[in-house]
């Protein structure tokens, strides 16, 4: 048996149990750690400007400032061709109804609806529109410079006469618009203000997931859950985040104004991961976990 020869031998000894402990602890928790905080990789859509990307069947589309929508396979991003085209009308939003018809909205022109190869215009839905969003029931709804709108049969209806309404979504029951003073939740039957949040700040754009509501607006980026709010900082004078995605890890992506951020699992401070100081307008996360990225700058005359 060893001798103990000093106090040190001893208090070596006594702790050895804890220092055991604290290492099993560690080892366990570590791959957790790593796993929340482990940048991700990301698939850059194969456009210089992209407005929104929309996951549908098996493809993904995307849509353009100069009134393009392209489409191609998740697999092979190479083979993008362009379905349609209405020059000169940018298509900031649009959707898929059941029926998988595509319906784009312009905040130039108003509804378009994809017949063969060809938008048509929809003669009854005239009203310029920087989102577009389907409820429940398939029926379009429209937030834009005039109001928000919903559809009724074959023609939009007003239903709130709300100025500069740039975002629209559905969240917990209620009707989401994301305008130029703050983000408000609305009754969808009786057209009511449910709450306002941020009252002093110009937001462009919402995203759902679940129980949490995601806002962008100028150097703001607010998260709503049940009804309580908390403020990311974004790092970045003039910084605006334009569009959000959520993976299954719970890391929160951000496309902004300055670059394509990321709230990691637990934290509270975002911080940029890629394209540091241009601006990336959309952002999915595909059926199969990947995120896609759209650019809002031209990679051949600007430096990435």
């Amino acid at each position: 048996m060893p001798v103990l020869s000093t106090p040190s031998d001893v208090l070596n000894l006594e702790y050895l149990p804890t220092i055991r402990f604290y290492r099993l602890v560690l080892l366990i928790i570590s791959p957790l750690f790593i796993l929340c905080q482990r940048k991700p990789a990301f698939h850059v859509i194969p456009a210089p400007f992209v407005y929104a990307i929309v996951e549908h069947n098996d493809s993904i589309y995307y849509s353009t400032p100069d009134g393009e929508i392209y489409r191609f396979h998740p697999d092979n991003p190479d083979s993008s061709v362009l379905l349609t085209s209405i020059k000169g009308y940018p298509i900031r939003s649009f959707v898929f109804k059941k029926d998988g018809t595509l319906y784009a909205s312009s905040y130039k022109t108003g509804i378009h609806r994809l017949s063969v190869d060809t938008l048509v215009k929809e003669p009854k839905m005239t009203r310029e529109a920087w989102a577009i969003e389907l409820d429940n029931f398939d029926n379009i709804w429209l937030a834009g410079r005039w109001g928000v709108f919903r559809q009724k049969d074959d023609t939009l209806i007003r239903f709130s006469d709300l100025r500069e309404a740039h975002d629209i979504g559905f969240y917990q029951g209620y009707l989401v618009v994301a305008h130029r003073s703050g983000i408000t939740l609305y009754d969808t039957s009786s057209g009511k203000i449910n709450q306002k949040f941020s009252k002093t700040v110009t937001f462009w754009t919402i995203d759902i997931f679940d129980s949490l509501l995601a806002g962008g607006g100028v150097q703001t980026c607010a998260l709503i859950q049940n009804k309580n709010e908390q403020y990311i900082p974004l790092g970045r004078k003039h910084n605006i985040p334009w569009s959000f995605a959520k993976d299954n890890s719970n890391n929160l992506f951000m496309g902004t104004e300055k670059g394509l951020y990321m709230v990691p699992c637990g934290e509270e401070k975002a911080r940029c991961i890629g394209f540091k100081g241009k601006c990336i307008k959309s952002l999915l996360i595909d059926s199969k976990g990947r995120l896609w990225v759209g650019r809002f700058f031209n990679p051949v005359t600007t430096n990435q």
